[in-house]
């Protein structure tokens, strides 16, 4: 085990994570085949940039990992929050059907509610 982490601390994460896509792919099979770690284990390895520090609780070593994860973004609203009310109330009146169903039946009932 200690020379599996020797391997991946060897400066292979920083040119891992200069990469491509394609090129990671390439890297990643080569890197599985030498270490035998599991695929998604070793991707998870080598993105990792560093560990934070080690505490001790209960007389186990846990370590802090300072992972370079990306931020969700987040959606674009496509209706503003006054159409999103009246179709909300639009869905209570049709007894709150699913989206499949009620979307046929918006042509009928916009009209006769206006």
């Amino acid at each position: 085990m200690r020379q599996k982490k020797a391997v991946t601390t060897r400066g292979l994460k920083d040119r891992y994570q200069r990469l491509s896509k394609k090129e990671k792919a390439i890297f990643l099979n080569k890197f599985i085949q030498l270490t035998r770690y599991n695929r998604s284990y070793a991707a998870r390895a080598l993105r990792i940039k560093k560990v934070l520090r080690y505490l001790n609780m209960t007389g186990k070593k846990i370590k802090y990992i300072a992972d370079n994860r990306k931020v969700k973004r987040e959606k674009k609203k496509i209706y503003d929050e006054e159409v999103f009310g009246v179709l909300k109330e639009i869905w209570k009146i049709c007894d709150y059907t699913c989206s499949k169903r009620l979307a046929p039946y918006l042509k009928e009932i916009i009209p006769i509610l206006v």
